[in-house]
Protein backbone atom coordinates (compact mmCIF):
# COMPACT_ATOMS: atom_id res chain seq x y z
CA UNK A 1 0.00 0.00 0.00
CA UNK A 2 2.79 2.43 0.91
CA UNK A 3 4.63 1.48 -2.27
CA UNK A 4 1.48 2.23 -4.28
CA UNK A 5 1.24 5.71 -2.72
CA UNK A 6 4.90 6.40 -3.53
CA UNK A 7 4.26 5.31 -7.12
CA UNK A 8 1.37 7.78 -7.42
CA UNK A 9 3.50 10.57 -5.92
CA UNK A 10 6.32 9.90 -8.40
CA UNK A 11 3.81 9.81 -11.28
CA UNK A 12 2.32 13.17 -10.23
CA UNK A 13 5.81 14.72 -10.01
CA UNK A 14 6.58 13.43 -13.51
CA UNK A 15 3.33 14.93 -14.84
CA UNK A 16 4.09 18.28 -13.19
CA UNK A 17 7.58 18.35 -14.72
CA UNK A 18 6.19 17.38 -18.14
CA UNK A 19 3.51 20.10 -17.79
CA UNK A 20 6.17 22.74 -17.05
CA UNK A 21 8.17 21.73 -20.13
CA UNK A 22 5.04 22.06 -22.31
CA UNK A 23 4.22 25.48 -20.79
CA UNK A 24 7.76 26.74 -21.46
CA UNK A 25 7.59 25.53 -25.09
CA UNK A 26 4.16 27.12 -25.61
CA UNK A 27 5.25 30.50 -24.21
CA UNK A 28 8.36 30.39 -26.40
CA UNK A 29 6.21 29.74 -29.49
CA UNK A 30 3.87 32.60 -28.48
CA UNK A 31 6.83 34.97 -28.15
CA UNK A 32 8.09 33.99 -31.62
CA UNK A 33 4.60 34.54 -33.08
CA UNK A 34 4.36 38.00 -31.47
CA UNK A 35 7.77 38.97 -32.91
CA UNK A 36 6.85 37.77 -36.40
CA UNK A 37 3.53 39.68 -36.27
CA UNK A 38 5.30 42.92 -35.21
CA UNK A 39 7.93 42.78 -37.97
Amino acid sequence: MIRFCLLIMAYIQLLMRFNNIIKINVTRIDMENIHSIQS
